[in-house]
């Protein structure tokens, strides 16, 4: 137990030893390293049981033991919940650097200034606080987007009946729970019975938890910092001359610093000048102060969430329409991100059909390209799903080709080409439902 022990904290030490010293690498050869160095202390995390840590934490203090005993167990208990801590986090955090650094890998090219964001040393948590109050809103709802918890769920009940004399179990699948125990009679006899029932989730768009930690901690961090910035610009009058001051004493601007113990010099300072009141030795921040930061910190997290989730979703559209579905299987671009999206996942773009630089049917054009893709046997799929959006959607070439780093004269030929297969094949119907955008 003690050897055990000892090598699995001195194991966490050296990962998390090495994880501190992991800096962003644009040399592939370097990144491949890394790659390899995190999925070996993955793999021997798994082995040593980090992912499954359970040392039955139920365990009881028995009353016939000593006083004595009882607090040198409930020390040990203490220990051993720290160690499985320690566990968790320490792997959590590998395989997120690993995610990042796979992710990095594929970006390196088409994205390089984007993977500076990106948490290569797995320190999550810290890059999250860092992004400060804008990111963490952001990160929370693009989280849940990508993760499908918003996404319908359905149940699936074990039932009990009996046919023909005998009992018998079966497992239907309903969509509400509502009065399921009559239902289940009326549908299979009045002998039936509910047994267990348990909530099924369809996955999200990106499975993966380290994965989708990662991908939009990056963009999420890039898009904080630009926010942070134009926000530090609209800066004017009192909020500006208090939020110089926060900054002179390295606190947060825009923070509510009537809400935090501590600071009394600051606070003195700002009762001087009138931004604080103060009343039975408790401060508060003047009503205009307060309504000026409530504004700030709500339009910082719209504008945040908003440019990080866009600049997200239109990586992932570009890469759908322009992959075909061998790429994605052989080359993806996330980790665990779906080869084949289901209508529930395509959906998440329907964010893209609103705000500026709209994509009107985005989420259908996306649909029925996926549809269409056995027809790029005979066609560059990149000028394939290019051309197929610039024939469905009512973008002119311009902007077509702009959007896709394509030219205007491939996106020409690759609409007349898909005219001609459509044509030839099973999409006359489909031709007639869609304008020509190549005239």
């Amino acid at each position: 137990m003690e050897n055990k022990f000892d090598t699995s904290f001195n194991f966490i030490l050296r990962a998390n030893d090495y994880l501190d010293k992991v800096e962003m690498s644009r040399d592939i050869t370097q990144i491949e390293e890394h790659i390899e160095k995190l999925d070996e202390l993955r793999k021997e995390m798994d082995s040593r049981g980090f992912s499954n840590p359970g040392i039955g934490m139920s365990l009881s203090i028995e009353e016939e033991i000593s006083q004595e005993e009882s607090v040198d167990l409930k020390k040990q208990l203490s220990i051993l919940k720290y160690m499985e801590y320690l566990k968790r986090i320490t792997l959590k955090r590998v395989k997120v650097a690993l995610s990042s650094f796979l992710i990095s890998k594929k970006f390196i090219k088409t994205n390089p200034e984007l993977i500076s964001h990106l948490p290569v040393d797995g320190n999550y948590i810290g890059r999250i606080i860092k992004t400060g109050r804008y990111g963490l809103s952001a990160f929370t709802r693009m989280n849940t987007l990508l993760s499908g918890k918003d996404m319908p769920s359905y149940l699936i009940a074990n039932i009990e009946y009996e046919k023909e004399g005998k009992k018998k179990t079966e497992n239907i699948r309903i969509i509400k729970n509502h009065n399921l125990e009559e239902r289940v009679k009326r549908d299979f006899g009045e002998n039936a019975k509910v047994l267990k029932t348990r909530i099924v989730r369809k996955p999200g768009l990106v499975t993966s938890t380290s994965a989708r930690t990662s991908i939009i901690l990056s963009f999420v961090s890039r898009s904080a910092e630009e926010v942070k910035k134009l926000m530090d610009k609209k800066e004017e009058g009192k909020i500006k001359e208090y939020n110089n001051i926060l900054r002179e004493n390295g606190l947060v601007p825009d923070s509510r610093i009537d809400l935090v113990d501590g600071f009394h010099n600051i606070k003195k300072e700002l009762i001087k000048k009138g931004f604080l009141s103060e009343e039975d030795e408790k401060v508060e921040l003047t009503e205009e102060l307060k309504t000026q930061i409530n504004r700030r910190t709500s339009l910082g997290n719209l504008l945040t969430e908003k440019k990080a989730t866009r600049e997200l979703l239109v990586t992932l559209y570009k890469y759908y329409l322009l992959n075909s579905k061998t790429t994605r299987q052989e080359n993806n671009l996330l980790p665990t991100l779906s080869v084949e999206p289901e209508v529930s996942h395509l959906d998440v773009f329907n964010i893209l059909e609103h705000g500026e630089n709209k994509i009107e049917n985005a989420s259908n054009i996306l649909k029925e390209k996926i549809e269409s893709e056995d027809l790029i046997l005979r066609m560059n799929q990149k000028i394939f799903g290019a051309s197929f959006f610039a024939f469905k959607s009512n973008k002119d070439l311009d902007w077509c080709s702009e959007f896709f780093n394509i030219d205007k004269e491939e996106l020409k030929k690759g609409i007349k080409d898909i005219k001609i297969i459509l044509e030839q094949g099973r999409g006359k119907d489909f031709l007639e439902a869609v304008k020509d955008v190549s005239s």
